[in-house]
């Protein structure tokens, strides 16, 4: 059975972001409150991707609807640059609290708390020098983060 080449192009571009913002099939079906299998069949292109899931996908991800939809426009929407120190502050609490959850692992007040303070003194000197464009706060972030093992373990 051929599909129709709509259909693949979709699956197509929802595995891109998948990896583009890292995650397995299990952890973006997590992110999204979907089951796995959902996400299996969405991107094998067999199944027909509702438009209200395209919309989830591009609000969680921080992706372009436009693009999901037709492959018109830039895979990712320019996140905002947050404005003051508290808004950066903010962001990175919630991005902890996002991270802790992908990993599956338990929210304390104490581990976000530690853990939000590590990473915005790492990134609050580059925000204030050089107003970080959005992709550059999200690797840094993920820099910040990928050495959360080792910080916990000291």
């Amino acid at each position: 059975m051929t599909l129709p080449k709509e259909m693949k192009s979709i699956a197509e571009r929802i595995r891109k972001i998948r990896k583009a913002v890292g995650l397995t099939q299990e952890e973006f079906a997590r992110r999204l409150g979907k089951s796995l299998i959902t996400i299996q069949r969405w991107e094998s292109g067999r199944y027909n991707v509702p438009d209200s899931a395209l919309r989830l996908i591009a609000r969680e991800f921080g992706a372009n609807y436009e693009w999901l939809k037709t492959g018109q426009g830039s895979m990712f929407e320019p996140a905002p640059i947050p404005a003051t120190e508290e808004e950066l502050y903010e962001w990175v609490v919630r991005e902890v609290i996002r991270f802790l959850k992908d990993k599956g692992e338990p929210i304390t007040y104490r581990k976000v708390y530690r853990l939000s303070e590590l990473v915005f003194k790492k990134i609050k000197p580059l925000w204030e020098k050089e107003r970080l464009e959005s992709r550059k706060m999200w690797e840094e972030l993920s820099q910040s983060l990928s050495f959360y093992k080792t910080f916990e373990e000291e």
